[in-house]
């Protein structure tokens, strides 16, 4: 049987039979094409099943991009290895550097994702994809309130004008627009952290 996917392709050349296959299969058609490549027609022939199969995973296109969303920032923040985030708490800095380095290995995995996949909802369905974005920003920013609260060298005044939360959503308001703009300078951004929070 062939498999429909062309050379190049590394899917094993047989039907998938669960979500997290199918996922799996949609995860690299965005690494391939891009977030706007897939489709409930598309996914079907890549994983060699029906549309009414695939139909009895995902309700429709919106819940298929929703969750292939979700399994690509999944794949981005908490990959298979020993440093990512969220294995201890570590000093501010890095656990920013930690980020960036996982956001810039992910844009390299998955080449214009973070431009796109907003783009990919109608405005109706933004609402939906806004809420599971803000889980995850949620997740991280209380990973990173918590490298505030363990850590024992900052400096005691540095929560007199502003709290942890303050800084922290400061921080990585600025991170996270400065990211997606392609315009941050780690260096700087990590100089300026250390250098509000700890006596010099």
């Amino acid at each position: 049987m062939r498999s429909g996917l062309g050379r190049g392709h590394s899917v094993v050349n047989r039907k998938v039979s669960s979500s997290q296959e199918i996922l799996k299969v949609a995860l690299q058609l965005v690494q391939e094409e891009g977030i706007q490549a897939v489709n409930m027609r598309r996914l079907a022939k890549r994983c060699q099943i029906s549309l009414g199969v695939l139909y009895n995973y995902f309700e429709d296109k919106n819940d298929l991009l929703l969750q292939t969303v979700a399994a690509v920032w999944r794949d981005i923040l908490i990959p298979d290895q020993a440093g990512h985030l969220n294995r201890s708490s570590q000093p501010l800095s890095q656990a920013f550097m930690t980020l960036y380095q996982l956001l810039a290995e992910g844009a390299k995995k998955y080449p214009h994702f973070f431009s796109q996949h907003t783009l990919v909802f109608s405005q109706s369905q933004k609402s939906q994809a806004n809420e599971q974005m803000d889980r995850y920003i949620n997740h991280l920013k209380g990973y990173l309130l918590q490298c505030l609260e363990d850590d024992p060298d900052i400096r005691n005044q540095a929560f007199e004008k502003h709290s942890a939360d303050q800084v922290v959503d400061f921080l990585f308001a600025i991170f996270i627009n400065q990211v997606m703009q392609g315009k941050l300078d780690i260096g700087l951004f990590i100089d300026f952290i250390d250098r509000y929070l700890y006596d010099h």
